[in-house]
């Protein structure tokens, strides 16, 4: 029998996944309402300087150029200190939009003895209340290294079947709203910030596929290709 030479290319072709539904559930970074005492005066992630700014809008007009076709988008605001207010108003959105993207960022309100059982039963409703979406969790906007909220985050989005995303790296001092006086608001990513946000999500959303190429002197079987996330 013949020996049998395989050469194994690995052909790395974009494949982006489109979305005509999108679920963005967060804190502040996904939505705030006016807070005059704050020097806040928006309805979108603050601290944009107008909504098609704020992360979430970025993400739906990213997609849009990619698909040629606008996402519908709901943003639902909510964090981990008053989930129970929020959760109702997340499942009825769920309901009525059934998303195939949903996207979650929450963590920065929760206190370091946030317990990790509150994180994964969050995280789990979501999934639940969305089944065959397409689930992100973001990780948290700034914080020092390590922090168990992040921890808790990452873990949780791995229990539950959601790609995570990191997103801390990118609050370094340009990414921020140095603009406001109010130390809570400038803390907040700035559009440019918001902007490297979005894209950190969309890149994230294109999985590569692999293409086996085979050469062969002998009989053989030709192995099927795969996604590579």
């Amino acid at each position: 029998m013949r020996n049998l030479w395989i050469a194994l290319f690995l052909l790395i072709l974009p494949r982006g996944n489109t979305a005509q539904r999108i679920l963005f559930v967060g804190n502040s970074l996904t939505i705030s309402r006016p807070a005059p005492d704050l020097g806040w005066g928006g309805l979108w992630g603050m601290a944009a300087t107008q909504p098609d700014r704020d992360y979430a809008h970025r993400v739906q007009l990213m997609l849009t150029e990619r698909q040629g076709a606008a996402p519908e988008i709901a943003i639902i605001g909510a964090d981990l200190h008053r989930w129970q207010s929020a959760s109702t108003e997340i499942a009825r959105a769920a309901q009525r939009l059934k998303p195939d993207l949903v996207i979650v960022q929450m963590g920065e309100h929760a206190t370091a003895d946030t317990p990790y059982a509150d994180f994964l039963a969050a995280y789990s409703q979501i999934a639940e209340w969305t089944p065959g979406a397409r689930h992100i969790a973001l990780g948290l906007w700034g914080g020092p290294s390590g922090d168990v909220r992040g921890i808790n985050i990452e873990r949780a989005a791995g229990e539950t079947g959601m790609q995570y995303i990191a997103i801390r790296d990118l609050h370094i001092e340009e990414n921020t709203a140095t603009q406001y006086t109010n130390a809570a608001v400038a803390w907040h990513p700035n559009d440019q910030g918001m902007n490297f946000i979005a894209g950190r999500i969309v890149r994230g959303l294109q999985p590569v596929t692999w293409l086996p190429w085979i050469t062969s002197s002998g009989n053989g079987t030709i192995p099927t290709g795969g996604t590579i996330p």
